[in-house]
């Protein structure tokens, strides 16, 4: 099997080099919102690299990813959603609510001191506006629809009960190519 690994880190990449030395796997550090393979892929990962993409950028991300892969090719997307909000306004209050929730989760057990702090330090460029981009549910579903994709499978792997109607938290989708008929 080939795979091709994309990242905008150099330390990502170099380290997925050295871990994973065959010759058929190849890394590129490369900026996904520039990225032009003419090679299609029958599947293509992003694991939380959604929310690293500038709000300004996060539609042309999917149509990316939708442009690598192959017409029945699938696209898995580990995620983090933020409860529903309605405006800029008042997207602090769900930022806040999100990572509270999620702390609380670590405090019980649920994680090691070390996650806890690195959530911590996450939180606080997610305030900031810094590298942490986060989106609800419809905001995301607006992307995937606009990228011509559908969301095929929706696994919540963190998801308290109060997140449920907005479909915040955290989660493994699965994509795949809308059909012209929907």
């Amino acid at each position: 099997m080939a795979v091709t690994g994309v990242d905008i880190n150099l330390l990502f990449i170099k380290a997925a080099q050295e871990r994973f030395q065959r010759e058929d796997w190849k890394f590129f550090c490369r900026d996904m919102c520039t990225l032009n393979f003419s090679e299609r892929y029958d599947f293509a990962v992003a694991s939380s690299a959604y929310h690293h993409i500038p709000d300004s950028h996060k539609q042309l991300f999917m149509n990316i990813l939708k442009g690598h892969i192959k017409p029945s090719g699938k696209v898995l997307i580990c995620e983090n959603l933020l409860p529903a909000y309605m405006n800029d306004t008042e997207r602090p209050q769900a930022v806040e609510k999100y990572y509270s929730r999620l702390l609380d989760f670590y405090a019980q057990g649920n994680a090691t001191s070390e996650s806890q702090k690195a959530i911590e330090e996450v939180y606080h460029l997610e305030v900031a506006g810094e590298e942490e981009h986060k989106v609800d549910f419809p905001v995301f579903a607006t992307h995937v629809r606009g990228a011509g994709l559908e969301i095929e499978l929706d696994i919540p792997i963190w998801q308290p009960l109060e997140f449920k109607e907005s479909n915040a938290g955290s989660h493994v989708f699965l994509l795949n190519q809308r059909s012209h008929s929907n």
